[in-house]
């Protein structure tokens, strides 16, 4: 099992470890840095029609096909972190052979792309993906692969699962083929396989970090009651309501106490029943002048499982108003090499409480940008599925910065 609380800093000095002509890892060591690289929405084309960027020179306002070239990416980066505007899914990389692979071939035209057609290589999730199990065997199996013959024109190296075909076996983020069929620009959690779908208006990005860190006390719970902010469960909380089953306060999901027992829950956590029976959030206002891009997110729910959805995010805005898929997951990260129980952590599958998942990476969620935003609120859109009772119900939530 990966030992998180160690770094894995010996390795990243060594020759080779990134794209880029030598230059080593940049940014300081007190913050992780973030740049985007690569873009691509359903206009230009990866063959001729793309526009080429300085480091740290691309947005996320960019249309049509945008990178820095692969040789102008300073070496050292630690992740390669493949997303999208319109989702929260996130999937995060280890600066390896296949990762650079995949790196090298977004970030040059076609003609010069290392990846052949047809050709598998290795994807393994690491911490803080959307699907993620903590001892990295259960998404060991997924691929890259591009059937780009020098035609398609946003045909490019796509994340699937297993198989001689990623787009039979199931395809997670990418396209293959055109944007109109076979998913088109996809970025999700659970996979999609053959030639229906397409057209999803969505821009897929691909992030190197640098500065990374895998020390879970390197990162810091802004709700709790001694927050950076201050004392969180004194912010402005509030919930979607909806359809009534009420207990608790939404502000208890901050006073960072472990609940092993489902005894007296409504004094330690916030419930209601889903709108329409599918839909509920819980948000929070950081307060004016308090907007923080946050690294990652952790839920912890009733202890005795279900009150849960299995579509769940995080979202963000700066107006409460217009929001911003930030984070999105089915099953919560966890411990098991296999799908995990329900959308929350829950003491009666794994023994989980805060101060154990405050200290355990590998159940985290990455939150997908940096962009600081003033209010977030976790919520669902599926609390009426088989482990679910259509009620949201929480006990800790955590919003992590590297501090």
């Amino acid at each position: 099992m990966f030992e998180w609380n160690k770094k894995e800093a010996p390795l990243k000095a060594l020759a080779g470890m990134g794209g880029g002509v030598g230059r080593g890892p940049i940014g300081g060591a007190d913050d992780d840095q973030y740049h985007l690289v690569w873009s691509m929405d359903a206009s230009g084309s990866i063959h001729n029609n793309y526009t080429t960027h300085n480091f740290d020179a691309l947005n996320e306002g960019q249309t049509g096909v945008n990178f820095t070239s692969y040789s102008n990416i300073p070496t050292g980066w630690d992740r390669l972190i493949l997303t999208s505007k319109n989702r929260g899914t996130v999937w995060r990389f280890a600066n390896d052979a296949d990762s650079r692979r995949h790196l090298e071939s977004l970030c040059n035209p076609n003609s010069s792309w290392t990846a052949s057609k047809n050709s598998s290589y290795d994807a393994y999730p690491r911490e803080g993906s959307s699907r993620y199990a903590t001892t990295g065997t259960l998404y060991t199996g997924m691929r890259y692969q591009h059937n780009n013959g020098g035609t398609e024109s946003h045909d490019i190296c796509t994340l699937g699962n297993s198989g001689n075909d990623v787009w039979q076996s199931g395809m997670y983020w990418g396209n293959i083929d055109a944007t109109s069929n076979y998913g088109g620009l996809m970025n999700q959690y659970i996979a999609t396989s053959g030639s229906g779908g397409g057209n999803t208006g969505d821009t897929l990005y691909a992030y190197v970090q640098y500065n990374h860190s895998t020390t879970a006390s390197d990162y810091t719970n802004y709700l709790t009651p001694t927050g950076p902010l201050g004392n969180a469960t004194q912010m402005s909380w509030s919930r979607s309501g909806g359809n009534g089953g009420f207990a608790g306060s939404p502000e208890k999901l901050a006073d960072a106490v472990d609940r092993n027992t489902t005894s007296s829950w409504d004094s330690y956590g916030c419930q209601q029943r889903a709108q329409n029976g599918s839909y509920a959030w819980m948000k929070v206002d950081l307060g004016a002048g308090n907007a923080t891009a946050f690294d990652y997110t952790f839920a912890i729910g009733y202890p005795g499982g279900t009150h849960d959805s299995d579509a769940n995010f995080v979202e963000a805005s700066n107006n409460d108003s217009d929001w911003v898929k930030m984070a999105e997951w089915g099953r919560h990260n966890n411990n098991l090499a296999a799908d995990y129980g329900g959308g929350y952590l829950f003491h009666n599958d794994g023994s989980w409480v805060y101060s154990d998942a405050l200290t355990y990476m590998g159940i985290w969620h990455s939150i997908k940008n940096r962009t600081a935003y003033r209010y977030w609120r976790i919520g669902g859109t599926s609390f009426n599925w088989s482990g679910g009772n259509n009620h949201q119900l929480i006990m800790n939530w955590a919003l992590l910065k590297k501090t």
